[in-house]
């Protein structure tokens, strides 16, 4: 590994031929120049990147923030319409009222809210008595009779999917039912022009580029920022219709649409009702903003490189000058010529202080040399210590327990009696090695971000019983008289997720627990609702105080201070535990009710639909994606 070093004297000046050879001044302050500007170009390209994701993020947050908006005042537009279909019922009294009073002054309330279109009443068997759009005493047929059936069964208030009537306009009927003695005796229902809720969509002036789209519980459109007319009663474009029928009440996605647009859309289902408000904003923008970004950075750069190219050409042709005069008075003094007066001065201080400097340094030339060997022998003799130090450590730490394992194998294979014990001792030990360091290589591939994770149905029941099972068993050989009891609720409970990383965590929370339990039982209980799966790991051993369950997931925190006590561990498998948790989109956490009250560890798990929803029945976990996503 030893390189050998010339002596200073003659290193030193080929080296500066060969730079003088290879650069100029000139050059070099061009390449300065050229590298100065590199980190600037890279913030510029980073930040118009950072710029783009934030201005993604308040696109989508605005799209989000509207949706809701708009869900409100639509929701409270439905209310309002209730509410007075309500008051008109109560004042007008049908029950006391003859029917041909009643029909003019829904004629006259008719003129007093122009969103509303007709007024019509029916009796509890579904026949119509009055319509305000046909004259008094006609017969009239019922729009959309599933509606008007559900008000007189649910005695509540129904809103009809967007329907056609008689005189073919569209819209939404609102129905009412009266009641008496608990008894549906009429319903009112006001049809309400799609108009009214176009209104409320225009009056929060979205940007042009936006589209506002208002659908009913049935995905029919009822509103729309754009094309209103031409839209009405359309159904959204398939695209549309999966995320809305995903079940959420509300989100943002971006979404492209066959024609090859892309959109950021948010969407607000009102609770009540069933409606969808969605809101699509234009993610083209973020790419136009990135590229203005980038363009304009460039154009800075660019000008920035030319004006310092300019002055760079002009320093280096002073610096090359005033060099020049230097290295002439340094040839004379390397020739034993005495250095005459000083120079006319330099541009650069550093170089008048070098002309000051050459006439002191004849004399010192030989000692300086001198230290230059010394320093040089120096550091081959660390370079050597170093190159020793690198070669023994590798040799050391080369894959050691491959070996060791093969070896222990070899004398089982002999089964010499006499040394049983010393092999089980040597089994306990590389075992224990191994942990360790399958603990640190998992950490530090969690820190990194490294860690694979295969996500995929996985029924957590039939892990955990099958975990349970295999740490009884070795507890039967360790850790005699020590009982796992386990609970859990009947059937399947699936969750996404990797089969070895959760057993790995388990198998840590188990491990944990034992080596706390002192004893005691531990018990282990497993329940589901219907968004998430609840694994709890208790014992009746040492407990926690506040600080440890503060820290207790903290890589290399152990809450005993003892080497005895610390002994058998690193303190890395409930960190391992809470990154497996994490990579699940889980929680995890611990509490104890103090010292000698023993601990409990709960995870939390987004309970997942069986692979039957996915229509991988017979399949089991295997068949999802590849991604850990149903396939």
């Amino acid at each position: 590994m030893d390189q050998h070093i010339d002596p200073p004297a003659t290193r030193e000046p080929a080296l500066a031929a060969k730079l003088r050879r290879s650069w100029s001044i000139g050059q070099l302050l061009f390449a300065i120049v050229g590298l100065g500007l590199v980190p600037f170009v890279l913030f510029a390209a980073l930040a118009s990147a950072d710029g783009a994701r934030r201005y993604d993020a308040e696109l989508k947050r605005s799209a989000q923030d509207l949706s809701r908006a708009l869900a409100i005042a639509v929701e409270g537009e439905l209310d309002s319409t209730v509410a007075a279909i309500r008051v008109y019922a109560e004042s007008a009294d049908a029950d006391a009222a003859d029917y041909r009073t009643l029909y003019d002054i829904a004629q006259r309330i008719l003129v007093q809210r122009p969103e509303w279109s007709t007024i019509t009443l029916a009796d509890s068997a579904q026949n119509i008595l009055f319509s305000t759009s046909i004259p008094f005493g006609q017969r009239a047929e019922v729009v959309h009779p599933p509606s008007l059936e559900e008000a007189i069964r649910s005695r509540k208030p129904v809103v009809a999917p967007l329907s056609q009537g008689p005189r073919g306009f569209k819209s939404i009927a609102v129905r009412v039912p009266l009641l008496r003695a608990g008894e549906v005796v009429f319903v009112l229902t006001v049809t309400v022009k799609p108009a009214t809720f176009l209104r409320i969509i225009e009056a929060q002036k979205v940007p042009d580029n936006w589209v506002v789209s208002l659908f009913d519980d049935s995905l029919a459109r009822v509103a729309r920022s754009k094309d209103h007319e031409a839209m009405l009663g359309g159904a959204p474009q398939p695209v549309l219709r999966a995320l809305l029928t995903e079940g959420r009440t509300d989100g943002v996605e971006t979404l492209v649409y066959p024609e090859g647009q892309s959109l950021v859309t948010g969407f607000t289902r009102l609770p009540a009702y069933g409606w969808v408000i969605v809101v699509g904003a234009a993610s083209g923008q973020v790419q136009s903003f990135l590229l203005r970004g980038l363009g304009f950075y460039a154009a800075g750069a660019f000008a920035a490189l030319i004006v310092c190219m300019l002055l760079a050409a002009v320093l280096s042709n002073l610096i090359a000058r005033d060099i020049g005069r230097v290295r002439e008075q340094a040839t004379e003094m390397g020739r034993g010529e005495g250095i005459v007066g000083a120079g006319p001065g330099s541009v650069v201080t550093e170089v008048d202080a070098i002309e000051g400097a050459i006439q002191d340094t004849s004399a010192r030339l030989v000692t300086l040399v001198d230290q230059l060997r010394e320093a040089a022998e120096e550091a081959r003799a660390a370079g050597r210590v170093k190159d020793e130090f690198i070669a023994v450590t590798s040799h050391e730490l080369r894959n050691p327990l491959s070996p060791i394992v093969a070896a222990l194998h070899l004398l089982d294979l002999k089964s010499d009696e006499g040394t049983a014990k010393e092999r089980q001792i040597l089994h306990r030990q590389v075992t224990y090695l191994r942990r360790l360091v399958d603990d640190l290589l998992d950490v530090s591939r969690l820190t990194r971000g490294e860690m694979a994770i295969s996500l995929r149905p996985l029924d957590l029941h039939e892990l955990i019983e099958r975990v349970v099972t295999e740490a009884r068993l070795g507890l039967a050989a360790s850790v005699p008289g020590l009982a796992i009891e386990f609970h859990a609720d009947e059937g399947p409970l699936w969750v996404q997720g990797d089969d070895a990383r959760l057993t790995q965590a388990i198998n840590n929370l188990l491990g944990n627990a034992v080596r706390h339990a002192e004893g005691r039982p531990v018990l282990v209980e497993l329940a589901g609702s219907e968004t998430e799966v609840r694994l709890t790991v208790r014992d009746q051993g040492t407990g926690m105080d506040r600080k440890t369950v503060a820290k207790v997931f903290d890589p290399f925190y152990q809450a005993r201070a003892t080497q005895s006590e610390l002994r058998g561990s690193l303190g890395l498998g409930l960190a391992i535990v809470r990154s497996i948790v994490d990579s699940h989109h889980g929680t995890v956490q611990a509490s104890s009710e103090g010292l000698g009250q023993g601990s409990a560890f709960e995870i939390v798990l987004p309970r997942a639909q069986a692979p039957e929803a996915f229509g991988l029945a017979g399949d089991g976990p295997a068949a999802s994606g590849r991604d850990g996503s149903p396939g």
